[in-house]
């Protein structure tokens, strides 16, 4: 007999999955508090230090994918969804040639109506920070250093604004991030 009923997730089936993931999420702490060998976003917001690292509920992650016109690249990570208050980080690189290990600054336009650009979304509680207007897109700077099949390396930085007009500069990012 077939039952309609939604699957629920048992403690047991939790516990399986929770289980399974757990060696990929490895990784040890410094006397800085930051961590190394498992997947993070780390930089500072105006002196502070902020860190995601990999976590179930809200993991770090990479997707690197060709779209309409070119390819993009997005990375991902937050605190904790129980964070007050909960913060989180996206950076983007959109180029028409395929994205490989360099430095894409800003935006720039190519030959033939093609372009290269580069973004950080960075929210605070309600309050969300960017680099699309006018004026501030031109000294965010994401390098990548390696790509493999699995993860993601770079570094970032750049100066964001909320649509009130409070700026957050960001210098020192760094990301280590599993691609999805």
């Amino acid at each position: 007999m077939t039952s309609f009923m939604p699957r629920s997730w048992s403690p047991l089936r939790a516990a399986i999955i929770l289980a399974s993931l757990a060696p990929g999420c490895s990784s040890s702490t410094d006397s800085n508090g930051s961590q190394s060998g498992a997947d993070f976003i780390r930089f500072q917001a105006s002196g502070v230090q902020v860190q995601f690292v990999d976590q179930v509920a809200s993991p770090v992650g990479a997707v690197l994918a060709p779209a309409a016109n070119g390819f993009t690249l997005n990375v991902t990570g937050g605190s904790a969804p129980t964070a007050s208050p909960f913060s989180n980080i996206q950076l983007t690189v959109i180029d028409f040639s395929p994205i490989t290990t360099k430095t894409y600054a800003g935006f720039t336009v190519g030959g033939g109506g093609t372009f290269t650009s580069t973004s950080i979304t960075y929210n605070v509680g309600s309050t969300g920070y960017d680099n699309t207007a006018a004026g501030t897109s031109t000294d965010v700077q994401i390098t990548i250093t390696a790509i493999t099949s699995t993860t993601v390396i770079g570094v970032f930085s750049g100066t964001v604004k909320s649509k009130g007009g409070a700026t957050v500069t960001i210098v020192g990012g760094s990301f280590q991030a599993k691609r999805l």
